[in-house]
């Protein structure tokens, strides 16, 4: 069989990136496609079950890596092993460019079948979610007492929302001026009975407030960038790192990417 010089990059590479990986990737590559009654095969031999998805099974490496695994449901009607597939290579592709928002991959193997992926800590409750706001964005908590201190009941979350409402995507009519982000801001917070009526002034403050905060501004604007629907950003399709100051998208399976 005839090597391209496109298969024989990818072998070299496949090789290199497996004996950085250790003796558990050789072990995964060199196993079939996984299936559901060989799940104590793998959680033996390559390690524990994290979680699973209709397209794609997570396994622990070690306290750093995990791996992702494309395989077949017997209870989806489309390919879902191509899925998974196509999950891992997009991750592959996505997830370094833009390290801000996603974790770091580290080798993909078998054409997209396997993918290492950084280890992460799926955020399973709100009150994981907002610690978690509040170590990697204390602009919110900024911009929430200075709400406070001028009578308006409002929280970290609360801005959290007036932020995302403003970055959101954009749908404008065929002859209508796409608004500006100071203007989806000033209305987003215009509109909430909390904040109604609010001075130019303070709306100014707390406005100058997030947006000096490059890491969120950075953050959301990623996101908006690439597409991807705000309403995705919740509980069980985020994860943070061990020291809880990160906020990641962890399965680009889930985001549903609009028009940016």
């Amino acid at each position: 069989m005839r090597l391209t010089k496109e298969k024989l990059f990818r072998l070299i590479r496949e090789s290199v990136e497996e004996r950085w990986h250790g003796s558990k990737v050789k072990t995964a590559i060199n196993a079939p496609k996984y299936d559901k009654d060989d799940l104590a095969w793998w959680e033996s031999n390559i390690g524990p079950k994290l979680g699973s998805g209709y397209s794609r099974i997570v396994f622990e490496l070690d306290d750093k890596m995990v791996l992702k695994v494309a395989y077949t449901s017997d209870d989806y009607m489309a390919d879902s092993f191509q899925e998974g597939v196509q999950s891992n290579r997009m991750e592959y592709q996505l997830f370094n460019k833009y390290p801000q928002v996603f974790p770091k991959s580290y080798g993909m193997f078998k054409d997209g079948e396997l993918l290492t992926v950084e280890r992460v800590y799926v955020i399973d409750d709100s009150n994981k979610f907002n610690r978690v706001l509040r170590n990697c964005f204390p602009s919110l908590v900024e911009g929430a007492k200075l709400l406070k201190s001028n009578g308006y009941d409002v929280t970290y979350e609360w801005v959290w929302d007036r932020v995302l409402d403003s970055w959101d995507e954009l749908v404008v009519g065929k002859d209508e001026e796409t608004p500006t982000r100071w203007e989806e801001f000033e209305f987003a917070i215009q509109s909430s009975r909390k904040t109604r009526g609010i001075p130019d002034k303070l709306l100014k403050g707390l406005w100058n407030v997030v947006t000096y905060d490059t890491r969120l501004m950075d953050w959301v604007a990623t996101l908006r960038g690439l597409g991807v629907e705000f309403d995705e950003i919740r509980v069980g399709n985020v994860g943070t790192n061990a020291n809880e100051d990160k906020l990641f998208m962890i399965d680009i399976s889930k985001l549903q990417f609009g028009q940016s």
